[in-house]
């Protein structure tokens, strides 16, 4: 089957936005499994638009989106309606598992519902033979019209198992004419942790915290590196450091068996970092943490049930500054 993956992004501001993985893994369990595939990043083209030709020969297409960029994704669909009524356009990503509803009712044929690696193969193997509504993990509109959700699809219990996303299948010159130069990396899935503003939604699309092995990361990064030299990687993992101690001092021993020095950043909590991890951090390649911070309030920190307190905030940043490591800060403005 021949499927087209789109990132109907539309405007590329490279301070802001990186490179779509969660469609590369897709791009790359599909083709693992004998499909043709490609990813359309209408973002990165001049005139950010699709091509007839992207889907003249599509069996299926799929696209992501967040719920920022949902109606770039009901314009999306709109084009392909337009040029091929019949095409079958499911919706993936995190609108469609927090707001499946409205995926459907904008038109989308069906709507996958959190991780999506089993899905995928799955459902194109069942509406091949006719059979999609048997797929678990995901949703459609039955006969009556009413939302219909299939059963869940069981977690990736070892996310060793996924390959390596498929870079290849990404515009990654044109991502750099822009401006890109953050390629990003995931070593884990999901966050253990309580904040309102993220959860229970991170869950749902996730579901609980899993890691990588830190073998399979630095062989993932020294291929990465080999290939593409970022100048810095990003690890887009919500809380890094919650892999702990020893999963970075095998990082690092990995990295180094390698021959791999590669510069990196990554996202974590300020409750998270202390004086040995970091050590192991920097010594991995960490040049940079960008930290939750959320506010400079007590009382706003504990409304977010963050669960921190304000003076592991300000611990934080020193001990990254006694190391030579960036510190950034993520803060929300608006709490009531």
């Amino acid at each position: 089957m021949q499927i087209v993956l789109i990132d109907p992004l539309m405007t590329y501001r490279a301070h802001c936005v990186s490179e779509t993985l969660g469609l590369m893994y897709i791009a790359a369990v599909l083709r693992d499994a004998g499909h043709g595939v490609r990813i359309v990043a209408t973002g990165l083209r001049p005139d950010a638009a699709l091509q007839p030709n992207d889907i003249a020969d599509a069996d299926l297409v799929g696209v992501t989106a967040t719920s920022a960029i949902f109606g770039n994704a009901t314009q999306v669909l709109a084009t392909i309606r337009a040029w091929r009524p019949e095409l079958p356009v499911i919706l993936g990503g995190a609108h469609a598992t927090v707001s499946t509803e409205s995926a459907l009712r904008a038109g989308f044929d069906f709507a996958l519902i959190g991780e999506a690696e089993k899905t995928i193969i799955e459902f194109v193997s069942n509406l091949d033979r006719g059979q999609a509504q048997e797929t678990r993990g995901i949703a459609f509109l039955d006969d009556t019209g009413a939302v219909h959700k299939t059963p869940e699809q069981s977690l990736i219990e070892d996310l060793d198992t996924l390959p390596f996303p498929a870079r290849d299948l990404y515009d990654y010159e044109r991502f750099r004419e822009l401006g890109g130069w953050e390629f990003g990396m995931l070593s884990s899935r999901g966050c253990p942790f309580r904040c309102t503003f993220c959860q229970p939604t991170l869950n749902m699309i996730f579901g609980r915290m899993r890691k990588r092995g830190p073998e399979n990361v630095a062989h993932e990064m020294a291929l990465l590196a080999e290939t593409y030299a970022p100048p810095i990687l990003y690890f887009k993992d919500d809380t890094l450091s919650a892999n702990g101690l020893q999963w970075f001092a095998r990082f690092r021993t990995e990295l180094k068996e390698r021959g791999v020095r590669q510069p990196w950043k990554c996202n974590t909590r300020v409750d998270k970092v202390g004086p040995r991890i970091l050590d192991a951090m920097a010594e991995a390649g960490c040049e940079e943490v960008v930290f939750g911070v959320e506010s400079g309030s007590q009382r706003i920190l504990d409304f977010y049930q963050k669960d921190i307190q304000v003076e592991d905030t300000v611990r934080a940043f020193d001990l990254c500054k006694e190391r030579g490591i960036r510190a950034g800060a993520n803060v929300i403005l608006g709490a009531p």
